[in-house]
Formats: structure tokens, C-alpha cells, sequence
């Protein structure tokens, strides 16, 4: 049984009863826990972060290349359109818009490809997520470790 400060021995305490005294106890007694579920870290390294960062599919710099390439050919019967509506119109070739379709076809090629293709990236994301899936989470009562 435990004493009050005083070395007073505490009352029985019955169900629903009130107490009117003010009981002191020497010790630390939590009334409110703290609750918080941890899982083991993974240990991201700074080649990891690099590989997430700057990885891509390996076709990229080709779709980039010939995707802004493209682009810049169709400026050409682009502007031809415009002279015609300034009352000077110019021949368009059929290979000018022809070109930069072919070229944004090829572009949409690789970029389909480079999805399916493996790299870095995608090896260090699927690392993480099996060490999330296989960590178990555990559920604590009290307070953090520091």
C-alpha cells in the first residue's frame, strides 16, 4: 500500500467515491501516454539520393534531343502559314510538316521504351519499397527514445 508524503497510509477507495483531500505521490505517474508507431529506417546513402534525383530512363537525353528538334521545325511552315494570312503567300512542302511529325513519333518511341526499360532509379525506389513492406511497424507506449 502506498503512503502519502506525510508517511499517512491512504484511505480505501471506493467506486464512485469523491475525494476531498489532496494526495501527493512520490513518484512520476503519466495520465495521458504518449502512443507512436516507429519502423526501422532505411539508410538512404548519397550515391541512393543521387541515382532518385537525377536517374531517368536511359533514352531521355534522345527523346529531349530530338523532341526539341521537332519543335524547331515546325516553326518553319508555321510561319509560311502566317505570310499567308499577311497576303503573301509561300509554298509549304509536304516534308515540312512531314518531318516533325516523323520526329515526334520517333521521340514518343523512345520515351515508351525508356519506361520500360530498367535504371538507377527505379532499383533504388523498389529497394525502399520492399524494406518499408518487409519492416514491421511497432506500436510504443510512453515516451520517445532519444
Amino acid at each position: 500500500m502506498s503512503e502519502k508524503a506525510d508517511n499517512r497510509p491512504f484511505p480505501t477507495v471506493k467506486s464512485g467515491q469523491r475525494f476531498t483531500e489532496t494526495y501527493f505521490l512520490d513518484e512520476d505517474v503519466a495520465t495521458e501516454p504518449t502512443i507512436f508507431i516507429s519502423q526501422e529506417a532505411f539508410h538512404l546513402c548519397e550515391a541512393d539520393f543521387l541515382r532518385i534525383k537525377r536517374g531517368g530512363p536511359k533514352t531521355a537525353p534522345w527523346v529531349t534531343a530530338i523532341s526539341l528538334t521537332s519543335l524547331g521545325m515546325v516553326f518553319v511552315p508555321l510561319a509560311k502559314f502566317v505570310q499567308r494570312f499577311l497576303g503573301r503567300p509561300m509554298a509549304t512542302e509536304t516534308w515540312e510538316w512531314v518531318g516533325p511529325c516523323i520526329g515526334a513519333g520517333v521521340a514518343l518511341f523512345l520515351y515508351i521504351i525508356g519506361k520500360f526499360l530498367p535504371n538507377e532509379q527505379k532499383q533504388v525506389m523498389r529497394d525502399i519499397e520492399t524494406h518499408f513492406s518487409k519492416a514491421p511497424r511497432t506500436r510504443h507506449l510512453g515516451e520517445r527514445p532519444k
